[in-house]
């Protein structure tokens, strides 16, 4: 709460790394208000803070309204189908963020068709990290199909997900 009432009031830091704290969905919590006013900070790295699905839906509210921040890593948060999904539908109407890593949060084939969705209609982001999770060759096989219309992604990482064969061949494909 203290870091947030600070964020709320300052002129000058573009980036905060918070990582590794054990901050929970509270500290999402009070991270999110200060999101909702904060006019400098562009780049916030929370990754490994136990932040969980409701930290999650706190982070994406603030997303809906924030229009400074540019990069966010909330990898090895345990956020779930839940907190993905949150993320992804406010992907969907945020037009800043450029950069997200939500790497090492055990998403599935099915966090993969959120996210999948979501890259059919945003042409903010150009960055997207989702290593280290268990997509399987059907999560390729969604965002292989979101590759051939989206023209803003240039990088992504989809590295270690258990694509298989078949799941390389459809990226490949796209």
């Amino acid at each position: 709460q203290y870091l947030a009432d600070a964020l709320k009031v300052n002129s000058t830091l573009t980036t905060l790394n918070i990582s590794g704290n054990n901050l929970g969905s509270e500290g999402a919590r009070h991270l999110a208000g200060a999101l909702k006013v904060n006019s400098t900070l562009t780049t916030l790295i929370i990754r490994n803070n136990n932040l969980g699905p409701e930290g999650a839906q706190y982070l994406a509210d603030s997303l809906k309204t924030n229009n400074i921040l540019t990069s966010l890593n909330i990898s090895y948060n345990n956020l779930g189908s839940e907190g993905t999904r949150y993320l992804a539908d406010t992907l969907g109407v945020n037009s800043t963020l450029t950069t997200l890593n939500i790497s090492r949060n055990n998403l599935g084939s099915e966090d993969a068709k959120y996210l999948a969705d979501t890259l059919r209609v945003n042409n903010t982001l150009t960055d997207l990290y989702i290593f280290s999770n268990n997509l399987g060759s059907e999560g390729a096989r969604y965002l292989a199909d979101a590759l051939r219309v989206n023209n803003t992604l240039d990088t992504l990482n989809i590295s270690d997900n258990k694509l298989g064969p078949e799941g390389v061949k459809y990226l490949a494909d796209a």
